[in-house]
């Protein structure tokens, strides 16, 4: 079957549940509610349970029931189930680095067990490329399927990983592929090695230097594993596009204990996705729900996060899934999500340049720690108010699916800069005994990343999101006029002077304190903003320290409790001043453009977006269309039209002026408005009124 280009899916299988004698009557009633796709979770240990003995019945009697639906299929493979015999027969164990072995375990989505093998151990390889090929080559004549998830959420975790002889072998050879001698690598970052084989996986992660390494070779061992993946499908159906999905992509990840770096795994796909998690508190595990995105939770600021996450990975790849939107709480004594929480999370990831929705999923699950997770109709498969929202949707995005399929997003005026170096560094310094496996961690790098992130949102300037290895090609392909850089604790000769020829050229290029505060090797530099960036931004920075102050900008006070640092200005202007008159914000003039300092973190503030509504009026950022109270508008284009999403995040009438027009939209809800040649030819709302 083919692909559309904005494919509507649901999760449905993953072995037990649902149940065999529930699978005629569920699947015809997701064909009912308008969906084009099921998923099938293909499980390692479920369907290969004795070495080379494999069974697939069940996964037969769905593709049958599906067909007969007209409904297309996607397979996504399981292999970190892995069957009892890859552990009994060829130790398939993962090690930890002080030596124990790590057993396999069952585990919410590996509830069958088996979670995880070794995947750098050979042998696993070998057993697990037999697996793939069987299953590709018993479906890839099924005109149904329509494309292959590699990996569910490719990750490495814990930061300890497994330091088996053959991860320790692998972890060398890529250091040696990286640094060519030992010698350099000695002289880089400070070691005495006498050869590669004396460099082992870190036990500890006070010497910054051996983590940084461990973790940047984890990240590319995940994509080393997805691509081995993607090539054994592609061996035998060089067709059909593979995708895989992240579980928590860069910006809301813990980098240490959830390393998954999505610019390298996005190269080894023709498809990249994310689940959408919905907390928007420092990595969310389900254990409160004061910081969720939902209208049960009056604090509306939080679904900043649904739109966070699609606009990272719309500029990782242009060919993105939101691939698990959570169809109801992850726990059964967590209010439900309300129909307009689903209406708000789909049309944000449409919004954002999605080309595909995959819900998670549609039976509410059963077993374990996943009990009564997720599910968009109940076990007993009854609708739900939520099932019924989507159902309308879908019909709703059927009927603008020529619209949507040619859309694209805007570039925008502003543009967030993500580094993985930085983000690293944050975690380790903020790293202790007690939190060093806990996957909670408020280090200042996420904080500052999101928060920023969240305070531009709020002001109705939804910024676009850049990762540093990016930038130069981005900027090649489109100037954006403001480019702001969070807690940017590294800064590479060649990265600054992208920076520089970009303020030379016009630009104005914010960046907050500690500019290249540690080098690439992770050591501290003598001075921050290295590499002639002092002078692009006028000011020599003192040493930041951890201190409560308030800030006086434009005759407005702020209180600030943060990693700070004052200014002393050479050439640049002050904008704002800390009580003990220390320069806290500049801004210089350099070519044709100017750089602005801030000497404190915006988004770890309450009130960011006060702040920043405040330091943009000084710097002219302002948002393309003014709107009263939360409303947040995307825009974008399809084809020769223009096509606005306006989101009112309150919950009363709101009114927005619109390209000369007066525009009414309900409470919490959605509209779309698609305009060409400056005149409306269509404008409609997205879903009924509110229940």
């Amino acid at each position: 079957m083919k692909r559309k280009n904005f494919l509507i899916a649901v999760q449905y299988y993953r072995a037990p549940t649902p149940l065999p004698d529930e699978w005629d009557e569920d699947i015809e009633n997701i064909r009912k509610l308008g969906f084009e796709a099921i998923q099938l979770r293909i499980q390692w240990r479920w369907n290969e349970r004795k070495e080379g003995i494999y069974s697939f019945s069940d996964i037969d009697r769905l593709f049958d029931i599906a067909e007969r639906n007209g409904l297309g299929v996607i397979i996504k493979f399981m292999l970190e189930t892995a069957p009892e015999y890859i552990f009994r027969r060829y130790s398939g164990y993962r090690v930890s680095p002080t030596g124990e072995i790590i057993y396999p375990a069952a585990n919410g989505a590996y509830y069958v067990g088996g979670w995880l093998p070794c995947f750098d151990n050979p042998c696993v390889r070998e057993k697990g490329s037999l697996f793939i090929r069987e299953v590709v080559n018993r479906y890839r004549d099924r005109k149904s399927l329509i494309l292959y998830n590699a990996w569910n959420e490719p990750r490495s975790r814990p930061g300890d990983e497994c330091a088996c002889e053959h991860s320790k072998r692998a972890y060398q050879d890529w250091l040696k592929a990286r640094f060519g001698t030992i010698e350099e690598l000695n002289t880089i970052y400070g070691k005495a090695w006498g050869d590669f084989e004396d460099v082992v996986p870190p036990s500890d992660t006070k010497d910054y230097a051996e983590m940084y390494l461990w973790r940047q070779w984890a990240a590319y061992s995940v994509k080393e594993r997805v691509r081995w993946v993607v090539n054994e499908i592609k061996r035998i159906d060089p067709e059909r596009d593979v995708m895989c999905h992240v579980g928590m992509c860069l910006p809301v990840q813990d980098v240490l204990n959830d390393t998954s770096d999505d610019v390298l795994n996005a190269e080894t796909v023709d498809i990249y996705g994310t689940s959408l998690p919905f907390g928007s508190g420092e990595f969310f595990h389900g254990d409160k729900d004061s910081d969720i995105a939902t209208f049960n939770n009056r604090d509306r600021r939080h679904f900043y996060v649904v739109n966070l996450i699609p606009d990272w990975l719309r500029g990782v790849k242009k060919e993105f899934f939101s691939y698990e939107i959570y169809a109801n709480a992850l726990h059964y004594w967590f209010p439900d999500l309300t129909p307009e929480d689903i209406r708000f999370y789909i049309y944000s990831q449409i919004a954002a340049g999605a080309k595909g929705i995959c819900f998670w999923q549609y039976k509410a699950e059963r077993f374990g720690n996943e009990s009564i997770c997720s599910g968009l109709v109940n076990i007993d498969g009854s609708h739900t108010a939520r099932s019924r929202e989507v159902g309308k949707i879908i019909k709703k995005i059927k009927a603008e699916r020529d619209i949507l399929e040619n859309y694209e997003v805007e570039k925008g005026q502003l543009a967030i800069v993500y580094d993985f170096r930085a983000d690293i560094l944050s975690r380790l310094e903020h790293t202790t005994e007690d939190n060093r496996k806990n996957g909670m961690v408020q280090y200042i790098y996420k904080r500052a990343f999101k928060g920023i992130y969240r305070g531009f949102f709020m002001l109705n300037m939804p910024p676009d999101l850049i990762d540093i290895r990016n930038l130069k090609k981005t900027l090649d392909n489109h100037f954006y006029p403001f480019i702001y850089l969070p807690s940017p604790l590294v800064v590479s000769r060649e990265e600054a002077e992208v920076l520089k020829g970009y303020v030379d050229a016009g630009g104005t290029l914010i960046s907050e304190n500690c500019l290249g505060f540690r080098e690439e090797n992770t050591w501290v530099r003598a001075r921050s903003f290295p590499y002639g960036l002092s002078d692009v931004f006028g000011i020599e920075e003192g040493v930041p320290k951890r201190l409560k102050k308030k800030i006086y900008i434009d005759s407005l006070t702020f209180d600030v409790d943060d990693v700070i640092s004052s200014f002393r200005p050479v050439s640049a202007d002050v904008l704002a001043r800390w009580e003990d008159g220390g320069a806290s914000v500049t801004v210089n003039r350099y070519g044709k453009g100017k750089a602005v300092a801030v000497g404190f973190h915006p988004g770890l503030m309450e009130n960011t977006d006060e702040f920043l509504k405040v330091l943009c009026k000084d710097i002219s950022l302002l948002p393309d269309v003014e709107t009263r109270g939360m409303v947040i508008i995307k825009k974008g284009r399809s084809g020769d039209k223009k096509v606005y999403f306006l989101f009112n995040y309150e919950d009363r009438k709101q009114k927005v002026s619109l390209n000369g027009m007066e525009i009414e939209i309900d409470g919490q809800d959605v509209k779309q408005v698609v305009l060409k040649e400056e005149k409306t030819v269509h404008m409609d709302k997205l879903i009924a009124e509110r229940r």
